[in-house]
């Protein structure tokens, strides 16, 4: 292999070429050691990027990428012609690649964008408008790596030129950028990633101090080496590269694993914004439970820090509520069901809402009520280092202070978030002394029979009864996996039974079966967390006991939800009773998992199921077992059933055949049945538009609001599940060119749907108008093709 040098000593400027010792015997040696530790510089850098900031890119081509490009840069240096311009016509392939796969890198940063828009307007209500990004979630994680490629190759080239050229700066730039970024957002990057990453470090200061001039001499380079030019240095390096490179890439691939979809990806660099803006970064250190994700669960070690302080009037116990659980798949919680707040219930909360219905705050408003209640006590709160991204309230938080709808964000009905950039750290709330500490039977009657004799029942039982509604047909869901980890727990016992029963054999079956463990370790890979702990370690943390109970109350047919937060239990609390004011600190070691459930009339009501948390009492209105004959007779109805006899399958496949052997009749069966089809569609939707004016009942407000829905749909903008999620961009479409603003047309909607009312004779004349000027204007503004196909397909929309 040739080596160049410099032949112009005389010359001020150094060429772009290699250099090296002119009596170097070994070159080819370092020639490999360079590549190696090009390639343990992209491994490093883009590794530890994707151990924190995980990427959608297959494993396979990522290794193929980070580890090829760096190589194939290396060699096309040694050209003459292609190693004077080498990243000059880097950038200028780049180009021209983001030229020819324009639209796939320009989708690919659309769908970045809208992660970033989507953050935003959830987070601090931008309300900043989507862009329209083609294709599904597959294609999205094609676009994005092809996105990437460019950049993968610019910071290639970097790392090639700092180490051909021995320019160490350069490459330290580079490749520091995703470590520097992590450690600012104090997000923790694979330990052998970084150990690889600062060893290459070290072999780039080595290369540069030994083969590159540091001085000059009489126009002579003077290079920082032994006269016998050992290779040493390079020998020890390259050893040590290799081995830690290839355990990198062979035994330690979680560590870096990159997700397969865009959401998975969406999901990490939402979990690190949500650090960055509402973790403290400058606070103490603190160990708390990791927000319903089992996957995270680890021995737990608390420091002691202080996460909240609080400063009380009437001190007294009291949950911190933040984070619930509304889904359990995949051993994680998420805040709530997907499509939960669509269909039949698209808008229900923002009703429920304007009625002063919120269901987070909804014992406050019970308390409230009564007129034999205490009055509410104020309760100042210093967030320290907790997350500031949720407002911690109590149960019996009243609708006041820092908690008012104004004043923070209630998310549907799964959690009370603040709102700015950076969330909230210091509000005031107040909250009523608590009726029951613990569920009973007795104390809910009694509470409830108080409630009926106040006078703000009638109004507040009607919503209620709504929310009841929709939450029986939310938080009862168990999947088939759960269930059949919860099948060895016989909760299928309590199946019809009262809450205090089920609540008392959950206990039981708990304290006699399972152990409380802090130190629980993570399940074994391959098997599931929730699965472990019912079926082979019987032990947990205060995660698992609240999990398993929450799908144990929802298959005993009982809403539940999962709870994280901070308990100031009794005990804890004891020693501040009886002051008027006291300053409470809440340490990191209180921190707290739960399972709320619903109460009917009541709402949400937090329950223990943690051994030693509670106090085991005897079963309250105990039912008898369903008797053994009649289960036994339930399970012969299953065995009894008789398989499809084998000449009845014959005779089908038979006549699937004849079938087959009259294609023209078929396809003239099919056009007469479109024409039947399209005949009827036509003279029904005729009667629909002549039923809007004409008939004035409730169900003709339904078919107006499906109708609208269709017209949208057809140009183009479908109302989502919940059309309150787009109704900006709806109604900048279409409001000015109807009577009435989307808005006032779903709040009369609404009004019919959820308060049992009935609209006057001028409303439903006001929405009749708003949904023929909706497909008026659609009609008028669509072009030939979509006017034919609304002028004579009209039914279809």
């Amino acid at each position: 292999m040739m080596i160049l040098t410099r032949k112009n000593e005389s010359r001020t400027a150094m060429d772009l070429v290699q250099i090296t010792d002119e009596n170097s015997r070994h070159p080819a040696r370092r020639v490999l050691f360079e590549l190696l530790l090009a390639i343990a510089l992209s491994v490093g850098c883009w590794y530890t990027f994707f151990s924190m900031f995980p990427n959608p890119v297959d494993p396979i081509i990522s290794v193929l990428l980070i580890a090829g490009l760096p190589v194939g840069l290396y060699f096309l240096c040694w050209n003459p012609f292609l190693g004077r311009f080498l990243t000059l016509c880097v950038f200028v392939l780049a180009a021209v690649f983001c030229a020819a796969a324009y639209k796939h890198v320009w989708n690919g940063l659309l769908v970045l964008t809208n992660n970033v828009i989507e953050i935003l307007n959830d987070q601090i209500k931008a309300g900043l408008v989507s862009f329209e990004a083609a294709g599904d979630s597959v294609d999205w994680s094609t676009d994005v790596f092809l996105t990437m490629i460019p950049v993968i190759l610019l910071t290639s080239m970097a790392i090639v030129h700092s180490i051909y050229h021995k320019e160490p700066l350069l490459g330290f730039i580079f490749t520091a950028f995703p470590v520097l970024l992590g450690l600012c957002m104090k997000i923790r990057p694979s330990i052998w990633l970084l150990i690889l990453l600062l060893l290459s470090w070290t072999g780039l200061l080595v290369l540069s101090a030994v083969a590159r001039p540091v001085s000059r001499k009489k126009n002579r380079p003077i290079y920082i080496q032994n006269s016998q030019n050992s290779m040493l240095p390079y020998l020890f390096l390259g050893i040590t590269l290799v081995l830690l490179l290839g355990y990198v890439l062979l035994f330690s691939g979680d560590d870096y694993r990159p997700p397969q979809t865009v959401n998975e990806a969406r999901d990490a660099v939402v979990a690190a914004q949500e650090h960055l803006r509402y973790s403290k970064l400058g606070g103490d250190e603190i160990d708390q439970l990791s927000e319903g994700d089992l996957t995270q669960s680890h021995p737990l070690a608390y420091t002691g820090n202080s996460v909240l302080t609080l400063t009380m009037e009437n001190p007294q116990a009291m949950y911190l509520r933040g984070f619930t659980g509304g889904e359990f798949k995949e051993d994680q919680w998420e805040e709530a069901p997907e499509g939960a707040y669509g269909g039949q219930y698209a808008g229900l909360i923002e009703s429920l809402m304007e009625e002063d219905f919120y269901p987070w705050v909804q014992q406050g408003r019970l308390y409230s009520m009564l007129q034999s209640a205490a009055a509410p006590s104020n309760v100042y709160v210093n967030n320290r280092n907790g997350s500031s991204r949720y407002l911690y309230l109590p149960y019996e938080a009243a609708l006041s202070g820092d908690a008012l709808p104004e004043k923070v964000n209630y998310k549907k009905d799964y959690g009370a978030f603040t709102k700015g950039l950076t969330g909230q750290r210091q509000y005031i709330f107040q909250t009523y002394p608590a009726i029951m500490n613990d569920y009973s039977e007795k104390g809910a009657a009694q509470w409830i029979g108080q409630l009926k004799a106040s006078s703000g029942w009638e109004d507040y039982s009607k919503a209620e009864a709504v929310y009841r509604a929709y939450v029986y047909d939310t938080y009862l869901s168990v999947s088939n996996k759960d269930a059949a980890a919860l099948g060895a727990s016989g909760i299928e016992r309590c199946e019809g039974k009262s809450i205090a029963y089920t609540l008392d054999y959950i206990r039981k079956n708990f304290e006699e079966e399972f152990t409380y463990n802090p130190q629980q370790q993570k399940a074994m890979k391959g098997k599931g967390q929730l699965d472990t702990f019912m079926n082979d370690s019987y032990s947990g943390n205060d995660m698992h006991f609240a999990t398993a109970a929450a799908l144990m109350f929802r298959k005993a047919g009982i809403p539940a939800r999962y709870a994280e937060g901070y308990y100031l239990s009794p005990e804890y609390i004891s020693d501040y009773l009886g002051m008027d004011h006291a300053d409470v600190d809440v340490p990191d070691f209180l921190a707290h998992s739960w399972v709320e459930i619903y109460v009917d009339e009541i709402g949400w009501f937090p329950v223990e199921v943690v051994p030693g948390y509670y106090g085991t009492a005897k079963p309250q209105n105990p039912q008898p077992e369903e008797p053994e004959k009649l289960k036994e007779a339930k399970d012969e109805t299953y065995e009894n059933v008789v398989p499809e006899d084998s000449r009845e399958r014959e005779e089908k496949q038979e006549t699937e055949k004849q079938m087959n052997s009259w294609p023209w009749f078929v396809l003239a069966a099919i056009a007469l049945l479109i024409l039947i089809y399209e005949a009827m569609g036509r003279q029904r939707i005729h009667k629909r538009l002549a039923s809007f004016a004409a008939i004035h009942t409730d169900e003709q407000v339904y078919k107006m609001y499906a109708y609208a829905g269709r017209v949208m749909a057809f140009d183009g903008h479908p109302l989502p599940e919940n059309p309150y999620d787009q109704l900006e961009e709806l109604s900048t479409a279409y409001d000015a060119v109807t009577d009435i603003t989307l808005a006032e047309f779903l709040r009369l909607v609404n009004r019919v749907r959820f308060s049992e009312g009935h609209l006057l004779e001028e409303e439903y004349e006001t929405m009749n108008r708003y949904v023929r000027n909706l497909a008026k204007h659609v009609y008028g503004a669509s072009k030939a093709g979509k006017k034919f196909l609304m002028k004579w397909v009209r039914f279809y929309i």
